[in-house]
């Protein structure tokens, strides 16, 4: 490269960079395009800073984080339900497709979606059948709750969060002023989505299938209940 390419370079790269500028600050005199928000957006973003992190680790602008305990009582209905069909087939093959993603991620199979979160969970004994009432237990408090968890993206990456968080993070050291601190490793952005996308790709139609029955069986047994107490009659 000669001394013209250069100069010619480097202006582009100024013009470029002055423009990422220019658009920053005029983006910051819009208001946040989530609903009720008065904010300015952040930077580049169409929302402000709270609503884009949101976007960014929730897959929502509203989306946020669900403690495991939030699921408790559909975890518990699903582990029942899992357990009373363990031997139907679609389960027995969702429990070899999530085994083999286990042992190829254990491996170092790179084409795997979050092959290093899978073999984490792995080596933290974390078995299929863990995996596949996470997923439909998520799934389940949706359904039942879909004003706090929309059938969107925030219910992939809460199938994603709610897998990978089966098992404690690896932990690492960062260096600041001397002093070490020691935190949980950051699940990547691509792991947040990637896995609740391949849950629900290939095994979607299972749990699907799954919430599905067990409402229905909850909706009998509640008929069968308000039929016991319905008034006779008095009549002759």
């Amino acid at each position: 490269m000669n001394v013209n390419d250069q100069e010619s370079h480097f202006e582009m790269s100024k013009r470029a960079s002055l423009n990422i500028s220019h658009g920053i600050r005029m983006n910051q005199y819009k208001m946040c395009n989530a609903k009720g928000c008065m904010l300015s957006r952040h930077r580049v973003s169409g929302y402000c800073r709270v609503h884009e992190r949101g976007r960014r680790l929730y897959g929502h602008a509203l989306g946020y984080h669900f403690k495991s305990k939030e699921f408790n009582e559909e975890r518990q209905l699903v582990t029942e339900f899992i357990g009373s069909n363990i031997e139907h087939k679609g389960i027995a093959s969702a429990l070899a497709f999530l085994r083999q993603w286990l042992e190829r991620s254990t491996s170092g199979d790179k084409l795997l979606p979050a092959y290093e979160d899978f073999h984490r969970l792995n080596s933290k004994c974390i078995k299929p059948i863990d995996i596949l009432i996470e997923a439909a237990t998520v799934w389940l408090y949706s359904e039942r709750h879909r004003e706090r968890l929309p059938d969107d993206l925030r219910l992939t990456y809460a199938i994603s969060l709610a897998v990978l968080h089966l098992a404690p993070r690896d932990y690492r050291s960062t260096w600041s002023q001397g002093r070490e601190t020691v935190s949980p490793q950051r699940l990547s952005a691509a792991a947040r989505l990637a896995v609740g996308e391949h849950i629900r790709t290939n095994l979607g139609l299972l749990i699907s299938n799954i919430v599905r029955t067990m409402q229905k069986q909850q909706s009998e047994q509640h008929e069968f209940r308000q039929s016991l107490s319905a008034p006779f009659s008095t009549t002759k």
